[in-house]
């Protein structure tokens, strides 16, 4: 059995974290999401585990290579990129009779190797990892038997007690056949075409329900929960690393996390839900919560910084305020006196003048598409952050007529920004995640 992960999304609604490191190694704590996802395929049966690469590809490459894992592990870079489910396809040769597939941004706390074996029970060619939930966002929902089958999958106004909303079904098994049933059809995205050809034709497919924690880690929100609930859970609320320096009239609250060599001077007041990891360095009466900190940030005198994320090496100055839901890139750094709030984003390297007040992103233009009409802007970045959305909902959205958003749509769709997907209701969806 072979598992593969999907790691070659750029992670544009995590910039500028990801401008400079690939999302599927950017920390949960302190280790990177790829460690977690590998070690859950290795533990649930997984003879070799396939990294799909595209994005920042020779970071992953590299660690891989320098990395010890209990299986062995490998990158495959992306050809040509035209969905999940062909990707999948471009692999078979390398494939065995049964597949697990992950993407590279999602972490969960159920046992997979229970989840396998209710696929096994069932003989599912295809099996998927639901949860209920409502459908925010149209993509329609499946309902799911007793005995774990699907039996139909539909857009549906009012769901039914055992209908499952099909946006979070990410996580997937495969057996080989399907897959060369892939290449036939020309079968774009496992998530949005292949199951309803599955339905459609008859296949054995089967859902097993988890109701347990669960995220995709697009976004700041839940990378930023995930953190926290994995610092909740890791069997230690109050750990402090080898040769850290903590004043004794600082405040530590419950839970944190201080790595190896951080130093925390006179009466700041670290937590709850603060992860300072490896060098950082923590000026007087600094106040830091539901707060991660990366590699050797260097924080003034007197700021506070709130529900946000610091890349490694920044450098701010004192009685700066951040948060909340603020990303500020690696090595950027902050003068004094500066107030950084309302989810802003400060690029890598950025240097922020003193006493600067910022309360929207000063990324670059390569963060958004070029050439683009206002009203092509605005669906691209809605369609992106939701990552798909169905024709219906995107013209809830605004308050163009219908005719002005087709216009755009089909000249994004013809610029490669938009794909139109062939499921049931079509949803429109970024390229490339």
């Amino acid at each position: 059995m072979k598992g593969v992960i999907f790691a070659g999304g750029e992670g544009n609604r995590l910039r500028p974290l990801t401008t400079v490191t690939a999302k599927s190694l950017l920390p949960l704590i302190n280790r990177p999401i790829l460690d977690y996802l590998i070690y859950i395929l290795a533990d649930c049966g997984c003879d070799e585990v396939i990294v799909v690469v595209d994005h920042l590809k020779d970071q992953i490459v590299t660690y891989l290579a320098d990395t010890d894992f209990p299986v062995p592990v490998r990158s495959y870079e992306v050809k040509s990129y035209s969905g999940s489910a062909m990707l999948i396809a471009e692999l078979s040769d390398d494939l065995d009779d049964e597949t697990i597939v992950f993407p590279g941004d999602c972490i969960f706390d159920f046992s997979f190797k229970q989840v396998l074996d209710q696929f096994h029970k069932s003989q599912a060619e295809l099996g998927m990892v639901l949860r209920k939930e409502l459908d925010p966002i149209g993509k329609g929902g499946v309902i799911v038997e007793p005995d774990g089958r699907l039996s139909i999958w539909k857009k549906s106004e009012q769901p039914q007690r055992n209908e499952y909303a099909l946006s979070d079904s990410l996580v997937y098994y495969i057996q080989k056949p399907l897959i060369e049933e892939i290449k036939t059809h020309a079968i774009k995205d496992i998530h949005l075409d292949l199951v309803g050809h599955c339905l459609n034709s008859g296949k054995r497919v089967s859902a097993v329900i988890q109701n347990g924690f669960w995220a995709i880690l697009g976004r700041i929100h839940p990378y930023l929960a995930t953190n926290f609930w994995l610092l909740q859970n890791m069997g230690s609320s109050n750990y402090i690393g080898a040769n850290a320096k903590v004043d004794e009239s600082a405040t530590l609250v419950e839970p944190y996390f201080v790595a190896e060599d951080c130093v925390v001077e006179k009466n700041a007041v670290i937590g709850p839900n603060a992860i300072l990891n490896k060098g950082c360095q923590i000026e007087a009466e600094v106040a830091i919560d539901n707060a991660i900190l990366y590699e050797n940030a260097k924080i003034g005198a007197g700021t506070s910084i709130s529900f946000s994320v610091l890349a490694a090496n920044v450098d701010v100055g004192e009685y700066t305020q951040i948060g909340p839901l603020c990303i500020v890139g690696e090595g950027a750094s902050i003068r004094a006196m500066s107030s950084i709030s309302d989810g802003a984003r400060v690029n890598a390297h950025e240097d922020i003048a003193a006493k600067s007040v910022i309360d929207e992103e000063t990324l670059g233009p390569s963060s958004r598409p070029d050439g683009l009409s206002e009203l092509e802007l605005r669906l691209y970045l809605l369609i992106n952050e939701h990552g798909e959305l169905t024709y219906d909902r995107l013209l809830e959205h605004v308050t163009e007529h219908f005719t002005e958003v087709n216009e755009a749509l089909g000249k994004m769709g013809e610029k490669g920004l938009v794909v139109k997907t062939e499921s049931n209701p079509p949803l429109y969806t970024t390229l490339i995640p």
